[in-house]
């Protein structure tokens, strides 16, 4: 009576089903002194509690920022277990339901009178409490409050099972129930009376009808077509839990993988159409990688080339050109930039009207055409001042005039007021007031000027031509021949003439042949009187403060004529305007100005 067993619940005949039924229904005897089973509408409603988990947690999971961002690697773990308790809870509810249908008891562990009996599915296995070497009952309490009793059951053979048991004197009933049942079933040994067992033993029938070690030597026993009989579960089913893990792991990185995708075409759509470049780029920041290549190489030039032309720039378009070469939009640019320069050559003519139109007009359209082609280098002003060594010369002249011819005053030699650091700074205000005179009609992305280097004293321009456009001015300064005296009769300084010669040259379009230089002419006398201003407590005005006032007339002349010939503004004076070969300055006729 103290082996072990191990039966199939279908092996046993069917008043002993029928008897082992009722007591696992508490509906027989005997009954059980204890269960410790799962109820299989309990197991359906808790795995259903998991699925509905999951499957709120994978919908939350995959709709949080769907068509705003695509989910990274690191989410899948979120996916995987969500997908685990998806699946898990779905596989344990159908395990459940299955196994509450194929089995006419609850799986689980049985304490009788006499037997110990753990069901799980068909198999039932009998420990016969006659082999337990002792029973051992602890109360569990956490934070001083009782929460069950371990009540460990200790056999011989080493097997060990501990039923829970909720409250003490529910705890208290079962061991007096064991202790109980086994002085009756002592007292009947004793007696002979093998009645008793009847009341004790649900499988009292099956061993004493001689059949028991056949019963026992049963493995998947034939499932008999009358009541009650156990069905079976997939075997797989039996591992839920450990399957819904797999398969959860797999359906939450195909949820992943579709989301993304969906996600994907979703942010896709919500930008396609916008000329927002942030907005597209935001696509890529995202994750976005479907379309990737159209944002990339399409959607985003075309923002881009849309801000660009919204902004009326030249530079604009062509950072843009430079941006993304090769885009589809480059030749839009490209039409966008040549519609600038129209307008902005439309918008010279209209303020040249009244001008010198006609000779000046055509050279700037050659201008903006290798602008244009060659986006937009500034235009260099380049000079050539006069000779210091002809200056020099004149100076030795002036100076050694006698005292009749000068009107006895000592003159003042003209060359100091014309060196170097002296000669530049005119220069470059006079290069200034052509840049403001050019930026007044042309934009600067268009048209911009730049001071280059001085140009040789050797060089010939006729027969080398700059190789970008150059506003080329060289100027000679004589003695005109007139002799000013100051205020107090004591210093006389000679009139000084300047002579420019201004040439526009414009290189050809693709080595093509250039067009012919435009040059202005203008031969500047001093004027017949003028004021000094000397500031600070000087009564006189020193030697080149005078003469830096008649060549900043003579400058503020040219800029005035230059003006009225390229922009229609100020007086032209006896500018004279040539197209085609550049000529030289005149030879320096000291004897006239010795004359004079």
């Amino acid at each position: 009576m103290s082996q072990k067993r191990v039966i199939d619940f279908n092996a046993l005949p069917k008043p002993t089903r029928e008897r082992f039924v009722a007591s696992c229904k508490g509906e027989g005897k005997p009954r059980f002194l204890h269960e410790d089973t799962s109820s299989p509408t309990a197991s359906a409603i808790g795995g259903i509690i998991v699925l509905v988990l999951g499957l709120g947690m994978l919908y939350s999971v995959a709709n949080a920022a769907f068509g705003y961002k695509v989910d990274e690697p690191g989410y899948l773990v979120l996916y995987g277990f969500a997908g685990f308790c998806l699946m898990g809870g779905l596989l344990a509810t159908v395990r459940a339901l299955l196994t509450g249908k194929a089995l006419p008891y609850k799986n689980g562990t049985y304490l009788f009178p006499l037997d110990l009996v753990t069901t799980d599915g068909k198999e039932l296995t009998l420990q016969p409490l006659a082999g337990l070497s002792h029973v051992n009952g602890v109360h569990q309490y956490q934070n001083g409050t009782y929460m069950h009793t371990d009540l460990t059951l200790a056999f011989k053979d080493g097997t060990v099972t501990v039923l829970k048991i909720h409250g003490p004197v529910q705890a208290e009933q079962v061991l007096q129930g064991m202790r109980t049942s086994q002085v009756q079933a002592a007292e009947a040994v004793d007696a002979g009376n093998y009645g008793i067992f009847a009341d004790l033993d649900p499988f009292y029938e099956a061993r004493t009808g001689g059949q028991w070690e056949e019963i026992c030597g049963q493995v998947n026993a034939k499932t008999p077509t009358d009541s009650p009989r156990a069905g079976s579960t997939p075997g797989i089913l039996k591992r839920a839990w450990g399957l819904g893990l797999i398969l959860g792991l797999v359906l939450g990185g195909g949820v992943w993988q579709l989301r993304n995708i969906a996600s994907d075409d979703a942010m896709f759509e919500r930008v396609k159409d916008s000329t927002d470049k942030w907005e597209l780029e935001d696509y890529l920041w995202s994750g976005g990688t479907r379309h990737e290549a159209e944002v990339r190489d399409v959607l985003i030039p075309r923002a881009e080339f849309e801000e660009a032309k919204a902004q009326g720039s030249v530079t604009a378009l062509r950072e843009f050109i430079e941006t993304h070469p090769g885009s589809v939009h480059e030749p839009d640019a490209r039409v966008a930039i040549h519609e600038l320069f129209t307008k902005a050559l439309r918008d010279f003519e209209e303020q040249a009207k009244g001008g010198n139109n006609e000779q000046v007009f055509p050279l700037m359209q050659s201008l903006f055409a290798w602008l244009e082609a060659n986006d937009s280098p500034p235009l260099e002003v380049r000079f050539r001042p006069p000779d210091p060594s002809l200056l020099e010369d004149v100076d030795k002249l002036v100076t050694t005039l006698p005292k009749d011819e000068t009107g006895g005053l000592p003159l003042a030699p003209i060359s100091p007021s014309f060196t170097d650091e002296r000669s530049l700074a005119r220069e470059s205000w006079i290069a200034t007031e052509l840049e403001n005179g050019f930026r007044r009609v042309i934009p600067a992305d268009i048209l911009d000027l730049d001071m280059g280097e001085r140009l040789p004293a050797d060089l010939d321009l006729s027969e080398n031509r700059p190789a970008r456009p150059t506003i080329a001015v060289t100027y000679s300064v004589d003695a005109s021949g007139s002799i000013y005296a100051n205020e107090t009769n004591t210093q006389g300084y000679v009139g000084i003439q300047v002579y420019f010669i201004v040439s526009m040259l414009v290189p050809g379009l693709e080595g093509g042949e250039a067009p012919q230089p435009l040059t202005f002419i203008l031969d500047v006398q001093p004027p017949s009187e003028f004021s000094v201003e000397t500031g600070g407590i000087a009564i006189e005005p020193s030697d080149y403060l005078v003469y830096d006032v008649m060549a900043k007339k003579a400058f503020e002349n040219l800029a005035g004529s230059l003006g009225s010939a390229l922009f229609a503004t100020g007086e032209a004076g006896s500018l004279q305007i040539i197209s085609g070969e550049i000529p030289e300055l005149p030879t320096l006729d000291l004897r006239e100005g010795e004359d004079g």
